[in-house]
């Protein structure tokens, strides 16, 4: 039966570097995190963690106290956002070099852990306390029936609810022939992948979600979370995550290397992008959500500030 697990075997991963010998960027300061604040709320969105430093170009800088309810109140307060000026930051001249071989222009800002992934950054905001599914636990859990008598760690506070429509996503999927973790002997054809593609949609909205956003249409979006997989490897784990804010900001990591703020030609597998020809094999998915979390713009806002005055 074909296998998802396929794109894992062959995949050329975003999260290693992106050619052999890429001169790695310099080590970041450990960026001290507070402890998980449990229930608390800011702006009425559920916060990782108290106000978080940052690291930009190495620089390792506290952010200055934010207020966080002691409280879990109904979420009636507006999202928290980037401020406007953290935005026009993001998006305008950056002053430091990628880490990848082109050498693009980017903002670098450290990472407390250096081995968080793509994925971490894009729905945990960087953060070792879970904040729903992981991407490992959860595309285990949906394409692997036999592995569905019990919960994987991330995934132990879902309700009976959602572990069954887990369980329906299953069954279309192994209706489709696509739900199997054994290794596929041949890629997939287009008429597999034409049936893979929503399926594949489908998860990525639900593991959005789980994860705590609220999805929205795409005008009301204040920040669209993006994943990628490869065509050919049937209902695949997602190679690459990443975050889009309005105007082409591409905001995302990989392991042992620090968060990268660039444009559009910044993207792997992208036609304006890096490696370019490559992308024909690859199939974006995207969710516009209505606000990031707390930590995100924490950790945005600590970069700008600590940038001041370069």
């Amino acid at each position: 039966m074909p296998l998802a697990g396929l794109a894992r075997k062959r995949r050329r991963a975003a999260d290693e570097p992106a050619e052999p010998g890429a001169e790695a960027a310099a080590p970041a300061a450990p960026v001290e995190v507070p402890a998980p604040v449990e229930g608390a709320q800011v702006g009425g969105v559920a916060a990782d963690h108290a106000p978080v430093p940052a690291v930009v170009n190495d620089v390792h800088v506290p952010v200055a106290g934010a207020e966080v309810a002691a409280e879990a109140e109904p979420a009636v307060e507006a999202a928290p956002a980037l401020p406007p000026e953290v935005l026009a930051w993001l998006g305008g001249p950056k002053r430091n070099q990628s880490y990848a071989p082109d050498r693009k222009r980017v903002h670098r800002i450290g990472k407390e852990k250096p081995n968080h992934a793509c994925w971490n950054w894009a729905l945990w905001a960087l953060s070792d306390v879970a904040g729903g599914p992981s991407r490992e636990d959860f595309w285990s859990y949906v394409l692997n029936p036999a592995a569905q008598k019990e919960l994987p760690a991330t995934m132990a506070g879902l309700s009976q609810e959602v572990v069954g429509d887990l369980r329906a996503l299953t069954g279309r999927l192994n209706a489709a022939g696509l739900a199997s973790l054994v290794p596929a002997e041949e890629p997939a054809d287009e008429a597999t992948q034409a049936r893979a593609r929503p399926l594949m949609k489908e998860m990525f909205v639900k593991l959005v979600q789980l994860n705590g956003f609220e999805v929205v249409e795409p005008e009301a979006a204040a920040a669209t979370i993006v994943c990628q997989y490869e065509k050919s490897g049937y209902a695949s784990f997602p190679d690459h995550f990443w975050i889009e804010l309005a105007g082409g900001v591409v905001i995302q990591t990989v392991p042992d290397r620090p968060l990268e703020v660039g444009n559009e030609s910044t993207k792997w597998h992208s036609a304006d992008g890096r490696l370019a020809e490559s992308a024909p094999e690859y199939e974006e998915l995207r969710v516009p959500v209505a606000a990031l979390k707390a930590r995100h713009i924490e950790i945005l806002t600590a970069a700008k500030v600590a940038a001041v005055g370069e």
